[in-house]
């Protein structure tokens, strides 16, 4: 597919979510919705400064894979959307692998602000309100594993199923049993994916020429 025709249908925007809110990582951290507001405001897509928080491949400041243009704090964790830059590592790499599920976990680059973290001694686990976020990465395992790739942008319904998730999110919160939550959690997320495969599938119907096209047999079909 031409870079033009990927700039027209949406499929070089990604969305997912780079960190989640409630849920305890890997280094014992939790963090809280509100935590990113403060660089969003100072760095984030809609901020002045040339340094905006950086989209990369696996924290590597040198392989910058694009640039987010929406950064926001949902109930369930911060939500991104990313335009992709169509250059050879990304095309032919990062997005069949993020097409895959190869790549479908996100991290965050920081510093902690450490007067805005609290630590639970009994638990054994930092709560945080605020980190300086630098950069939000995809990778095959972030420390957060509530972080997954949501699919590319390509049709309008997206921010509604997106809407809801985050709603069955908040609800999940409540059951009380990690098991169970987990198993839910994962069933929500096979269930978006097919959701988001549907519609890729409706969109790439909607585009199927109405007669005999030439270039569309070509690009579509092995001859």
């Amino acid at each position: 597919m031409s870079t033009k025709e990927d700039a027209s249908n949406g499929d070089t925007i990604a969305t997912g979510y780079l960190n989640a809110f409630g849920n305890k990582d890997s280094h014992k951290d939790i963090v809280h919705k509100g935590a990113f507001a403060k660089s969003i405001q100072e760095r984030g897509p809609e901020s002045n400064t040339p340094r905006k928080i950086a989209f990369l491949y696996a924290h590597n400041m040198s392989t910058p894979i694009g640039q987010f243009t929406k950064l926001v704090e949902l109930d369930a964790g911060l939500y991104y959307e990313g335009k992709l830059d169509m250059v050879p590592f990304v095309k032919d790499t990062v997005m069949p692998q993020m097409k895959s599920g190869t790549l479908n976990n996100h991290s965050i680059g920081y510093n902690y602000v450490w007067e805005k973290g609290v630590y639970d001694e009994d638990k054994d686990e930092y709560h945080w309100k605020e980190l300086e976020t630098f950069e939000g990465s995809v990778l095959t395992m972030g420390s957060n594993e509530m972080t997954p790739f949501l699919g590319f942008k390509d049709f309008q319904s997206l921010d509604a199923i997106n809407d809801l998730a985050d709603k069955a999110n908040i609800v999940l919160r409540t059951i009380g049993d990690y098991k169970k939550e987990f198993e839910l959690r994962d069933i929500l997320q096979k269930y978006q994916s097919l959701l988001e495969h549907a519609a890729e599938e409706i969109t790439a119907w909607k585009k199927k020429p109405k007669k005999m096209d030439v270039k569309y047999i070509v690009d579509n079909f092995k001859l």
